[in-house]
């Protein structure tokens, strides 16, 4: 089965004089959403792939705003905090089935990174009670957050679909963004090595 791209949609967000991070994603959000209807989904196929591009172009190598949120462990992070880390920042949801086929995933990362400066931390748009369920079921071995609507819509401005997936050099500055995600065994691992690829040429610097 070949790899599947799946994306939520989401028509949003309005043009100013780009300068701080907000204004230039308000900006970058713009020009995804240019020509791009949510009421014909099959008539983007051969567009989206393309505004995709422009959009990670537009994103990467911003510096990722401050922010303060703390996981279902009890565990506070702040940017400042991740400083002289690569990090992964997820975004999800419990009913996005792409964004459940990468948990295991990032399981594996974080353990393959464990010992190194490598941080995943996970913003999920669902309750605590839904995530901890869903842990139960499904342990996962990264930082976990709850109820992060408003942080991933009016903090870090990423209301272009689920799941979307963010890294961050060591400066906090974006150097991969990506939105969409595999449901297959195939894809899944292509993902898998992308990232890995990626967090090793970092880690490397």
């Amino acid at each position: 089965m070949s790899r599947l791209l799946f994306i939520f949609l989401i028509v949003s967000g309005s043009l100013c004089k780009a300068q701080s991070y907000e204004e230039v994603v308000d900006k970058c959000t713009k020009e995804f959403q240019h020509g791009l209807d949510p009421n014909n989904i099959k008539g983007m196929d051969s567009r989206i792939v393309e505004q995709i591009d422009q959009l990670r172009k537009c994103i990467i190598g911003l510096k990722f705003p401050s922010f303060k949120s703390t996981a279902i462990d009890n565990t506070t992070y702040t940017l400042d905090s991740l400083k002289s880390r690569i990090v992964l920042i997820n975004l999800w949801s419990i009913g996005c089935q792409p964004c459940v086929a990468e948990m295991p995933m990032f399981n594996e990362l974080q353990n393959e990174f464990s010992r190194r400066d490598f941080t995943i931390l996970s913003f999920g748009l669902d309750d605590s009670k839904s995530i901890a369920d869903f842990i139960q079921k499904r342990p996962l071995g990264f930082s976990v957050f709850a109820s992060s609507k408003e942080l991933i819509t009016k903090k870090f401005k990423m209301s272009f679909g689920y799941p979307t997936n963010i890294f961050l050099d060591q400066d906090g500055r974006i150097i991969d963004f990506r939105i969409g995600g595999a449901l297959d065994e195939v894809g899944v691992k292509k993902t898998k090595d992308e990232f890995k690829n990626l967090i090793e040429k970092e880690l490397s610097k």
